[in-house]
C-alpha cells in the first residue's frame, strides 16, 4: 500500500455516506480533511468497490479491492492508449506499442499501487 491509500479510501468512504445522508455534505466540507477537494469522485468508485469486494471475497483486504481497482483503470487507460495509436501508426505497430506500455515494469507495478495517476492519465487519455 502506498503512504497515501488509506487517507484517500478514508475520504472516498466519507464523501460516499455524505451524498447519502441529507446533511452529511456540509460535514463533509467542514471536517478539514487536507484530500477533501483532491478528486474525491474516484475515491469514492475506489472506496465503494473496496467495500463491495471484500463482502463479495472474504478473503480479500480491502486494500486488495482498491488496487484491483486500480489495475481496471489503467488497463482502461491501456485500451485508449491502443485507440489514440491507431490515428497515427498502423494497426501492427499499434498493437506493439500498446504491448511494450502495458507490459512496463514500473507502469504496470504502478497501475496496481497508485489511485491518483492512473485516473488522472485515463481521464485525460478519454477526452482527446
Amino acid at each position: 500500500m502506498s503512504t497515501d491509500e488509506y487517507l484517500n479510501a478514508k475520504v472516498g468512504s466519507r464523501a460516499l455516506s455524505a451524498l447519502i445522508s441529507s446533511d452529511g455534505y456540509s460535514e463533509y466540507l467542514k471536517t478539514g480533511e487536507p484530500l477533501v477537494h483532491h478528486r474525491p469522485s474516484y475515491f469514492m468508485v475506489f472506496a465503494g468497490f473496496s467495500k463491495w469486494a471484500t463482502s463479495v471475497f472474504p478473503t480479500w483486504h480491502a486494500a486488495n479491492g482498491r488496487h484491483f481497482v486500480n489495475f481496471l483503470t489503467f488497463m482502461l487507460g491501456t485500451v485508449i492508449f491502443f485507440s489514440l495509436c491507431k490515428r497515427s501508426l498502423t494497426s501492427h505497430i499499434a498493437t506493439i506499442t500498446t504491448a511494450l506500455f502495458a507490459s512496463q515494469p514500473v507502469i504496470f507495478g504502478y497501475g496496481f499501487i497508485n489511485q491518483k495517476d492512473m485516473p488522472f492519465m485515463v481521464f485525460f487519455s478519454w477526452h482527446v
